[in-house]
């Protein structure tokens, strides 16, 4: 899924969004261990990754 940049103070809302959106995607309908990894990078802004594991939940 990778890193993306947001600027104009959206916060990780975006990144959130593009992770469940990918697993999606990817068959998946859950999303498990989701993690948020934000960097600061000087006067350029602020990296936010999103990530987790795509999962595939079903009724037994």
């Amino acid at each position: 899924m990778g890193i993306e940049e947001y600027g104009g103070g959206q916060g990780p809302q975006p990144a959130m969004e593009r992770l469940v959106e990918q697993a999606r995607v990817r068959g998946a309908n859950g999303v498990l261990m989701f993690r948020f990894d934000v960097t600061e990078a000087a006067d350029v802004g602020t990296e936010v990754c999103a990530y987790g594991t795509a999962v595939v939940l079903a009724k037994e």
